[in-house]
């Protein structure tokens, strides 16, 4: 397992990025540039984030991306995004701009019985919080204990396992999802570099599904995990805030670097 790091440590990583002809630089959301929050709808962008983010989608050659597992209208009302953000929801289903990915889904529908199902067990649970999704329904667990965060785990699984369709069951810090439609940051990784095409991608993430986006990186790209957990990422940060000066030592060294 790679070890923390502080941002001190990674500034020679962060100077060859921004020595880079076209930077892409993609963040999780919840975790990375803002804290966890028991409410998901009240998760706001770090002050010293947005700040930091604003500046690089400022400069020219860097684009600014958030890939994200709420869906792309939850991730616009948190994140409140910049127009020239591009935005990935729904773990890579979703997208601010218009992919050729972005809509094999749209004639789906989501079982009523399996959400009624997720609305049992959420009533069972007071504390837990029921998200509905474009293509499934996500239950909250953040302001729960342990044992009972488990609990509502292990009940959502049966009732997965027990549907007549395949579904896709997902399992994060906090919360439990179910979808219909199989999607992972990878694909929201590879759709952001289709799109710009950047000579060096740089991912940051503190969560099991980011470390899909950190298997889609290749050559000199960057992971970045946020926090512990095992991980594929080639480096580690403790927290948001480290994350917020990474982003602001990587506008500095390109700025410097480019003379701006």
């Amino acid at each position: 397992m790679i070890g923390m790091s502080s941002v001190k440590d990674l500034r020679p990583v962060f100077k060859r990025l921004a020595a880079s002809k076209r930077i892409l630089v993609a963040l999780d959301f919840d975790g990375t540039v803002s804290n966890l929050v028991d409410e998901p709808e009240g998760a706001r962008m770090t002050q010293e984030a947005r700040f930091a983010l604003t500046k690089l989608a400022e400069l020219d050659g860097l684009s600014v991306a958030l890939i994200s597992g709420r869906s792309l209208d939850s991730l616009v009302r948190v994140s409140q995004p910049m127009v020239d953000w591009l935005l990935v929801g729904s773990h890579g289903v979703e997208f601010s701009w218009d992919s050729p990915t972005g809509d094999k889904s749209a004639n789906l529908e989501i079982p009523g019985d399996l959400v009624r199902s997720f609305e049992d067990i959420m009533a069972k649970h007071s504390g837990s919080r029921m998200e509905r999704k474009p293509f499934g329904v996500a239950l909250h667990t953040r302001a729960l204990g342990p044992a009972e965060s488990k609990s509502v785990e292990d009940m959502a699984r049966h009732v997965c396992a027990e549907w007549k369709q395949p579904l896709i069951f997902r399992v994060g810090k906090g919360v439990v999802e179910f979808s219909i439609r199989d999607g992972t940051k990878a694909e929201g990784v590879a759709a952001l570099k289709k799109l710009v095409k950047p000579s060096v991608t740089l991912f940051a993430g503190d969560d099991l599904t980011d470390e899909d986006g950190f298997r889609a990186l290749s050559g000199d790209d960057i992971g970045i995990r946020v926090g512990h957990g095992s991980t594929v990422a080639q480096h580690r940060l403790p927290d948001v805030e480290s994350v917020a000066q990474m982003l602001d030592i990587i506008y500095y060294e390109r700025c410097e670097q480019f003379a701006l």
